[in-house]
């Protein structure tokens, strides 16, 4: 098994995924862990992250943090310390009026949580909270 560690921040939890640009280049975005986030997307990316799609993925409706029809990506994502390449669909949306801490820069949801074998927040050896991704893989 593989596991990757993210610190947690004051009142949430995050993870860094680093995303890969079609046309070359990539972009590395700290992500808040929202398990309400359902749906058929994993990720809720700025619209900034536009340049980060590999294909374009059907509208869909949303509701909840964000409403009504949605633009949606393919996406390219990495996370090193697992060793996992693979791609997903994102939204891409005006994450202004989401409220997120500073320095995050949008969304991931259970569609993305549910790739791994177990995930979560645990307190560390040194008392500081960190949350986790673990696959089955070495």
């Amino acid at each position: 098994m593989a596991i990757a560690y993210f610190p947690s921040l004051d009142s949430a939890e995050s993870i860094e995924v680093t995303f890969i640009a079609r046309t070359g280049g990539d972009a590395r975005l700290r992500l808040l862990v929202d398990s309400g986030f359902t749906g058929r997307s994993s990720f809720i990316l700025p619209e900034s992250a536009a340049r980060l799609a590999h294909a374009r993925a059907a509208s869909t409706n949303v509701a909840g943090a964000l409403q009504g029809t949605q633009k949606r990506v393919a996406v390219s994502y990495m996370i090193a310390a697992l060793s996992i390449q693979a791609m997903a669909t994102a939204i891409l949306a005006d994450t202004g009026g989401l409220a997120l801490p500073t320095g995050v820069d949008g969304l991931v949801g259970l569609a993305f949580l549910r790739r791994f074998r177990r995930w979560g927040a645990e307190k560390s050896d040194v008392g500081s909270w960190r949350f986790f991704l673990e696959t089955d893989g070495a």
